[in-house]
């Protein structure tokens, strides 16, 4: 079972016509639990229309940049996608998980 937190979109930035990045603000006592590699994701929890979805998203910031960054492209059908290109703003929260997965960039010695 993942162990959510509540994180506030610190900025929600459209990049094309069906498609946002979300960046979250993390607190500075889970600055180290969200410490990621290049190739995790997390993973949101959220309660649209009395269903709970929980949805995966690949991290698309850099591990040095000091941000968690996700993109959402609206899908067809997609109730969370939609939802989060359409109607999700900054200030609002969501329930993410800490960053998890094990397909990651190896960097390289040399």
């Amino acid at each position: 079972m993942f162990k959510f937190h509540t994180l506030t979109i610190k900025e929600l930035k459209k990049e094309t016509s069906d498609a946002v990045s979300v960046l979250f603000d993390i607190p500075a006592d889970l600055k180290e639990e969200f410490k990621f590699i290049a190739g995790q994701y997390i993973n949101i929890k959220k309660s649209i229309a009395g269903e709970e979805l929980r949805r995966a998203y690949s991290i698309c910031s850099s591990p040095n940049s000091g941000e968690l960054r996700i993109a959402i492209k609206a899908v067809d059908n997609g109730t969370f996608s939609v939802f989060a290109t359409t109607i999700l703003k900054e200030g609002d929260v969501l329930e993410v998980s800490k960053p998890l997965g094990k397909f990651i960039l190896e960097t390289s010695p040399t």
